[in-house]
């Protein structure tokens, strides 16, 4: 099932339970707002650094999906250099 928000105003609006859902559920919503009194600063662009090539393997692309599947993920993830760990 779910809710929908229905009648949307400055003020206010109402929520509902789809499918004629009658749960008794608490509904808890946070606000989250940019105040038009005090202009947010943009952050200032960055350069980003050049791939290390001696870390990237001929053949195989370093450019993923934009939504990847764990699959996608593989080939990347098994030419990543893994940190040694300290063995005491």
């Amino acid at each position: 099932r779910g809710l929908y928000a229905s009648n949307q105003t400055a003020s206010g609006f109402e929520v509902h339970e789809l499918q004629g859902g009658t749960s008794g559920v608490e509904l808890a919503y946070r606000v989250v707002a940019r105040r038009k009194d005090i202009p947010g600063p943009r952050l200032e662009k960055v350069k980003l650094p050049e791939p290390i090539k001696e870390l990237i393997k001929p053949g195989v692309s370093t450019a993923l999906p934009a939504h990847p599947e764990p699959a996608d993920l593989r080939p990347v993830l098994e030419e990543t250099p893994r940190p040694e760990r300290d063995r005491r």
